[in-house]
């Protein structure tokens, strides 16, 4: 027990004693499950006692910040200020459509999935993680957008070729960003829009999925958009806020005051959101 115990402090030091915990607690994870699988095959070779059950593990020391849709657009037009306008719908997709930056970057989205032939009023969404693809709506039945900004966006953007955010030409035949690449130009932006250090691409789709929980989507609402298989899964993305607070108690009061009474009329309320607005709930 005391070598298991040595082990996982030893992996949870990288290089230049850089933290790496979750890349330990991953580990062991890998470790308890294979010492299950062989014991159950070789009985009389692995001891039926698994060392690596119970090793007490250190969490996640905080949750990742999510950017407000304040906070994405203004990074979105950051990006384009300091010429970086795919860059720049990279964060308003990553947002709106709560897609993973690396798979924006890798170019998974292209103007073939948005708005195209018979589908103009969907994009097709491609998870990556778990091979779906499903169409996500841009409009209502009577055909008001969901996503007016994104949209007029789009609509100016230079197409460089089939996905939808490429490197400009300028620097050559266009091209999918690398990741570093693309990190640093979101730096620059930030300084260039004072915004925090937090507002980062991966931070707008977490931004978007907790601003559609904020207006009251149900977990199933959520997994549809995102595309997660599991509400496990999903939860990591989604953050406690105000809001869904305030809207819970708004329901749960709504639900008091009409047993009481027996109306079957629904109460209206009104609260204020994040952003500012008014949201009935």
């Amino acid at each position: 027990m005391r070598a298991v115990d040595r082990i996982y402090e030893r992996l949870q030091q990288g290089p230049r004693k850089t933290d790496r915990t979750r890349q330990a607690n991953y580990a062991i994870d890998v470790m308890r499950c294979a010492w299950k699988i062989v014991q159950r095959k070789y009985p009389t070779v692995v001891p039926t006692g698994n060392p690596w059950i119970g090793v007490e593990r250190v969490g996640r020391k905080a949750i990742k910040p999510a950017a407000s849709r304040e906070q994405a657009y203004a990074l979105s037009a950051a990006l384009k200020d300091i010429g970086e306008p795919h860059l720049g719908a990279a964060a308003q997709i990553c947002f709106e459509w709560h897609q993973r930056p690396e798979n924006v970057l890798a170019g998974s989205i292209t103007w073939h999935d948005y708005r195209h032939n018979d589908s103009t009023n969907v994009v097709n969404i491609r998870h990556r993680k778990t091979g779906v693809i499903f169409p996500l709506p841009l409009e209502d039945e009577s055909g008001a957008p969901f996503y007016p900004e994104l949209d007029a966006y789009l609509a100016d953007l230079p197409r460089l070729g089939l996905p939808i955010v490429l490197t400009s030409g300028e620097r050559g035949p266009a091209h999918p960003y690398s990741m570093v690449f693309a990190q640093r130009r979101v730096r620059e932006a930030r300084e260039h829009a004072s915004l925090g250090k937090h507002v980062t691409l991966d931070a707008s789709r977490h931004g978007g999925l907790t601003e559609a929980a904020d207006a009251g989507a149900t977990d199933q609402g959520l997994r549809a958009l995102s595309g997660h298989k599991t509400t496990a899964a999903l939860r990591v993305y989604l953050k406690q806020t105000a809001v869904q607070r305030m809207v819970a108690s708004c329901q749960r009061r709504d639900h008091v005051e009409k047993n009481r009474s027996g109306a079957k009329v629904r109460i209206g309320r009104q609260i204020s959101s994040q952003n500012g607005g008014v949201q009935n709930c």
